[in-house]
């Protein structure tokens, strides 16, 4: 090794930032080998090393140069990044991650300020690990030219310690020296500033702080905490034991690491408080005699940890919704994944009464300690947010005591447990139905995914009681259908049977029994097309006699629109294609003078109907009793609650009908 690589090797070990840098480097990319390696044409040399996976290289320990990816870093001068090599097009298959195990990597080169390439600041893991993200990247620029620059000005320093000895030009070096040595502390100095995680140096058993970048000030809204403890500084991180982990640190001389760490801010008088989630690293700062401060890096993942829980809540909401089957269990559901993902004192859904501006509040979710809101409530007796619902707005009220629409009835919300309150309004067909709602009891600043979730929360939960309720119809339908289906066929029974048993020939049974059948298929059409649940009856006059109006109108029809249900529509088809069939044949249709009348009138619940022939041959009384009589009577008695008389004058038939009407379902 010669002279320049090992004053190098010294300096690199002499950095007391080294094992933090290399701590930080294994914190942030989660791999567990790093080190600084200088490289040259002719080797590959570590000069401090993080093993946290027994790689098994220590400081001073050398690699082939050309089984190393480092070499041709040397060569272009650009970082390599491996996510997973299995999976990497252009490093799947080099020999490198072969002959070491390796499966992620991350290289950045060390470049020093005159433009020489020293080596790199490497890091190796036998997992793939997720790499290429703003935070690592800048994270490995910042570190690499922190290093360049402590060893240009570590390089620096030697050429003024050989300058001593050369006392003539020892004043004009040695202030080049300093303004060169000035240049990069300031220069480094800026990067510290400018460093995208939040930083802070202490100092002693008691944590007093020694620097802290603009991004630590930030979390901590912008506190003065230079020279003072952190627990005088930060007494909420005190109190949620942050503290207790900086004495261990302090005491112990071993990092500490956490991630996703739950921090809340403390908070001025009347302002909400701040939710924070961490990444973070305490590494101990030592020298000769032991720990002397600790170094505190990391960053706020805030937005990823909630951006997560929010996702996981609406697949388990999603998974959890495909197998219920109760109203009452869906809502109390979505109300306890979104109180839970919000971390609210109360959640939950209504139903509303946009008319009346009522709300039924259904099973809610509430939080340990606080008290359910259910049962029928007036929307204005909270406030006058109910217009804003109503306009498809989601309401938020950060505060009811300041807001306009709530502060003149905040006690009556605060007597709920109520300080702020999020209202998502849920239309169907343009219809205000339900609302979901979100109570806190403190102050909170919901951001707008905060607000996005609850209405994806909002729409799953609409839709899966809408699922319900289309099951709902979908099962009465089929239960109508079925009952229709069996009457219908018990009918199409006795037409068959009774027209075979009393027909004079097979042909002429079979022609009766197709004529009703006919218009039996009429009066189901008439029913089909509204939903077999009713039909006005001047359909259903209309449809059964079109046959047998003639070119003249010989049936005069007059009556008011009424409405009948499906039985009745059957029956009235049949008794009024029997009476035309049997005038065709005998009455007043069957020349080419007659003419019937018919005419109904509806009186309360009093339904009155009769038909009347005239001008037809002279009418005698039959000799026998057949089907169309027997179906005329049935319409009376059966689907009309009444009686059916039958006159045969001799001027022509007449028929009345007298019943209540049964009403339509």
């Amino acid at each position: 090794m010669d002279r320049e690589k090992q004053q190098d090797l010294e300096r690199i070990a002499g950095m007391e930032a080294v094992p933090a840098i290399l701590a930080m480097v294994c914190h942030t990319t989660s791999m567990g080998f790093a080190a600084i390696a200088s490289v040259t044409e002719k080797q590959w040399l570590a000069c401090a090393t993080r093993d946290e996976i027994a790689f098994g290289l220590l400081p001073g320990g050398e690699l082939p140069l050309e089984t190393t990816i480092c070499h041709e870093i040397r060569d272009h001068r650009q970082p390599v990044v491996i996510e997973d090599v299995a999976a990497d097009p252009l490093y799947c298959n080099h020999h490198t991650p072969a002959l070491y195990g390796l499966r992620s990597y991350v290289s950045f080169p060390i470049l020093l300020p005159d433009g020489s390439f020293f080596g790199t600041l490497c890091a190796i893991d036998s997992q793939p690990r997720k790499l290429n993200t703003p935070e690592v990247l800048n994270t490995f620029k910042l570190l690499s030219d922190l290093i360049a620059k402590h060893l240009a000005t570590a390089r620096q320093m030697a050429v003024i310690e050989d300058l001593l000895q050369q006392r003539d030009r020892l004043i004009v070096q040695l202030r080049s020296a300093r303004d060169g040595a000035l240049d990069e502390l300031r220069r480094a100095s800026a990067m510290f500033d400018d460093a995208p995680s939040f930083m802070a140096v202490l100092e002693g058993p008691d944590h007093i702080f020694v620097s802290a970048n603009p991004a630590y000030r930030a979390l901590i809204d912008q506190r003065s905490v230079i020279g003072r403890t952190v627990a005088e500084a930060l007494p909420e991180a005190a109190e949620q034991g942050f503290v207790a982990l900086l004495d261990r640190v302090y005491t112990e001389g071993q990092p500490f690491s956490m991630r996703g760490a739950h921090f809340v801010a403390a908070t001025k008088p009347g302002e909400s408080s701040t939710d924070r989630f961490l990444d973070f690293l305490y590494q101990p700062i030592k020298d000769a005699g032991g720990v002397t401060g600790i170094f505190v890096v990391g960053h706020d993942v805030t937005d990823r940890v909630k951006q997560m829980r929010r996702q996981a809540a609406l697949a388990e909401l999603g998974e959890k919704l495909r197998t219920m089957h109760d109203p009452a269990q869906i809502t109390h559901t979505a109300a306890q994944i979104m109180a839970e993902a919000l971390q609210a004192t109360r959640a939950g859904l209504g139903t509303v009464d946009p008319e009346q501006e009522t709300v039924v509040m259904h099973r809610n979710w509430c939080a340990e300690g606080a008290g359910p809101v259910e049962g029928i409530f007036r929307f204005r007796d909270f406030g006058s947010f109910i217009e804003d619902l109503k306009r498809r707005e989601t309401v938020i009220v950060a505060d009811i005591r300041t807001d306009p629409r709530t502060m003149a009835n905040a006690q009556a919300m605060a007597d709920l447990g109520i300080r702020v309150l999020l209202n998502f309004p849920i239309f169907e067909q343009d219809r205000f139905v339900l609302v979901a709602f979100v109570h806190f009891d403190d102050l909170r600043q919901l951001s707008p995914d905060d607000i996005s979730f609850v209405e994806q929360v909002a729409d799953r939960t609409q839709a899966a009681l809408a699922r319900l309720k289309a099951e709902e119809r979908q099962n009465t339908l089929n239960h109508e259908l079925a009952h229709r289906m069996k009457n219908l066929l018990a009918m199409v029974q006795a037409i068959t049977s009774y027209t075979l048993r009393h027909t004079t020939s097979l042909e002429d049974g079979a022609r009766t029994i197709a004529a009703r059948l006919q218009t039996m298929a009429q009066a189901q059409d008439i029913l089909i097309a509204t939903s077999w649940k009713a039909a006005d009856i001047h359909a259903v006059v209309s449809a059964t006699l079109a046959a047998h109006q003639g070119e003249r109108g010989r049936i005069a029809i007059s009556g008011p629109s009424i409405i009948l249900n499906a039985d009745q529509v059957l029956g009235l088809a049949l008794t009024l294609h029997e009476l035309a069939t049997n005038a065709t044949k005998y009455g007043a249709l069957s020349n080419d003078t007659g003419t019937i009348e018919l005419d109904w009138d509806l009186a309360g619940e009093r339904f009155t109907m009769s038909w009347r022939e005239q001008g037809g041959p002279t009418v005698a009384p039959p000799t026998r009793r057949g089907l169309g009589s027997r179906l005329i009577d049935n319409a009376a008695s059966s689907h009309f609650s009444g009686t059916g008389s039958v006159a045969y004058d001799p001027e022509g038939l007449r028929f009345r009908l007298e019943g209540k009407l049964v009403a339509a379902s």
